[in-house]
């Protein structure tokens, strides 16, 4: 069975090299041509990312980052991540405790809350007698849902 590559032209020259001697048939069956390529090999590109990132689970440890090399010396990165949602209805009523310039200085509001890494990070980490911003507190912690990213694979 051939494949798109196969039917690929092999030979440089062979390749048309200035469009403007190509009628629009011919570009449009050269575009076609191409499309089948792009779409073929970012279906196997996924299949192979797929495989090396679970090669890359096997050995992550505690790193988000796993270097792959092969015995050639060829290398892929393999990133695992992470991202939180919030729940709106609890981000709503921590947001009421909190005030709006508070939480404003926490989160971009738009449809979903969206934290400020840094900003968030410290006021989590901040002791206070307060009871709305402990209680704020504890409704964020309980609104955050980490969920994994898929692992995105590149070569070095």
């Amino acid at each position: 069975m051939s494949t798109a590559f196969e039917q690929a032209w092999t030979d440089e020259e062979e390749r048309p090299t200035e469009n403007s001697g190509m009628s629009q048939d011919d570009l449009i069956a050269e575009f076609h041509r191409l499309d089948a390529i792009v779409k073929e090999s970012g279906s196997r590109r996924r299949e192979i990312g797929m495989a090396l990132a679970g090669i890359a689970f096997e050995n992550r440890g505690d790193q988000n980052t796993v270097h792959l090399k092969s015995t050639g010396g060829q290398g892929v990165s393999v990133v695992f991540g992470t991202e939180t949602e919030y729940d709106q209805e609890q981000m709503l009523t921590a947001a009421d405790l909190l005030g709006k310039d508070t939480f404003d200085s926490l989160f971009k509001t738009k449809l979903e809350f969206v934290p400020k890494k840094r900003e968030l990070k410290k006021f989590m980490n901040t002791v206070t007698s307060d009871e709305a911003t402990t209680t704020a507190k504890q409704i964020i912690t309980d609104a955050a849902v980490t969920k994994d990213k898929s692992p995105y694979v590149s070569c070095e």
